[in-house]
């Protein structure tokens, strides 16, 4: 068999056509180049940031800009809980917000920091609610729901954003139509998120995504998944914002939040581990002509230190806590019986 050659297909599997094949193949090689491009501007701009840099940037940084980063960090995470619990409810299932939040902080945590979020995330999610007694079957549905609400986050703050403060697209990128600015973004975002809320007012009974049904949320519901998502984006943008420099002219808050969107969803495309490079990147190609040369990195990489870094020692720590937990109930209940 050639090595283009697809394999033979299962039993009862459908066969994958030679384009669809392509294609998967084509993703990835555009998903490669895009990180090879970004690791090498970020590259260049580690080269221009002395060392000196870094003792001036943490001498002039506010002890106060780091406690408040920490403490949007916490927002965004506790957020992110939030919704979690709205997919468990829409799942049909009861349980306490703690233990959502448990299972939604360690698998975040992890997967923040793995190339395959969404598989890391989901095999962590399973381990925590097979444990809670929930059925096997709500289990994906709870998975698949949560990974929406990130979508419906990014429209929702897109719809705001875009529109009430457009970003301006730097002159070395160019679009088609003459679009210059980020309103067209925004109207398409308002777009998406009316339709979402119009199919949730008709409550359709469900959805089918691949072999996953999913309740469809009635309004109610997916209102508080859109409020919840976005302000978890807000709260992760908020984390990184504060540990920035003042620019020359200043960006105010609500510019930067549409910046951290577009480099927030980039770097959950690329596909690799936090979006290392990719979020990075984004954010200087739209803001950098506001700092001097290598004046970002060091905020960047903070960031990255308390947004990814830190929580993964944090949901480690829980999970080895949670694990030996499980084992002392195991040993106590085979000990007992014998």
């Amino acid at each position: 068999m050639n090595e283009l050659d697809t394999p033979p297909p299962a039993p009862g599997e459908k066969p994958k056509s030679r384009l669809y094949v392509w294609l998967q193949r084509a993703v990835i090689i555009v998903m490669v180049v895009l990180f090879a491009i970004c690791i090498r501007s970020l590259w260049k701009e580690f080269q221009l940031m002395r060392g000196a840099v870094w003792l001036e940037y943490l001498r002039d940084l506010p002890r106060s800009a780091i406690v408040w980063s920490l403490v949007f960090c916490f927002l965004s995470y506790f957020f992110i809980a939030a919704y979690e619990m709205v997919a468990v409810i829409n799942a049909g299932e009861r349980l306490p917000f703690h233990k959502v939040a448990l299972a939604s902080f360690v698998s975040i945590s992890m997967s923040h920091n793995t190339g395959m979020s969404l598989f890391a995330s989901s095999s962590m999610r399973f381990r925590f609610m097979s444990r809670y007694g929930v059925p096997p079957g709500s289990i994906p549905a709870i998975v698949t729901f949560s990974s929406i609400s990130y979508a419906i986050g990014v429209i929702t703050a897109g719809a705001i954003f875009f529109l009430l403060h457009p970003l301006e697209i730097p002159s070395n990128i160019r679009l088609p139509f003459g679009i210059h600015t980020t309103r067209a973004l925004g109207w398409i975002c308002l777009g998406l998120l009316l339709g979402y809320f119009s199919a949730a007012l008709l409550r359709r009974s469900e959805i089918r995504l691949w072999k996953v049904r999913i309740p469809f949320p009635g309004f109610k519901r997916a209102f508080a998944q859109a409020v919840f998502s976005a302000i978890e984006l807000v709260a992760a943008a908020a984390c990184m914002y504060v540990l920035l420099p003042k620019g020359d002219p200043p960006i105010p808050f609500y510019q930067f939040a549409g910046v951290y969107v577009i480099a927030s969803v980039l770097g959950l495309a690329a596909n690799v581990p936090g979006g290392l490079g990719v979020v990075e990147a984004t954010v200087l190609l739209l803001i950098g002509e506001h700092y001097e040369t290598g004046a970002l990195l060091a905020p960047l990489i903070l960031f990255r230190v308390i947004y990814y870094l830190l929580t993964l020692v944090l949901g480690l720590i829980m999970l080895f806590i949670h694990e030996g937990f499980h084992v002392k109930a195991l040993v106590k209940d085979i000990t007992g019986k014998s």
